[in-house]
């Protein structure tokens, strides 16, 4: 019998693709947030699991040093993508956007992309 534990498990396996490591949601909130979102080219992601008190309160340290109205809570996951796209001037820059998936509401939200 599945264990809300089991569910949990394969619910953060399921974010990221296994070719890439890129999250499928996070990725489409990210390229709606550009200026040429068909120039999008995936770098690299990576992610933290916010399974304790310790860490909830590291991120959300960084989080609140960084102005950011966002927090964390236990069973959350941090995301980190690295990306380049076209800036409005047509350059193609490299940028990291951070966002934060929450397992209660299965949802993502983008904090920021800089």
């Amino acid at each position: 019998m599945p264990t809300r534990l089991d569910s949990y498990n394969s619910w953060v396996h399921n974010q990221f693709s296994g070719w890439d490591g890129k999250h499928y949601d996070f990725e489409l909130l990210i390229k709606e947030n550009l200026n040429d979102e068909k120039s999008y080219k995936h770098i690299e992601t990576t992610y933290r699991i916010i399974y304790t008190e310790d860490i909830k309160s590291e991120i959300n340290k960084i989080l609140k040093t960084a102005k950011k109205s966002s927090r964390v809570e236990i069973g959350d996951v941090f995301v980190s993508t690295k990306f380049s796209a076209k800036n409005a001037f047509n350059a193609t820059i490299k940028n990291t956007a951070y966002g934060i998936a929450s397992f209660e509401d299965n949802s993502i939200s983008l904090i920021a992309i800089e």
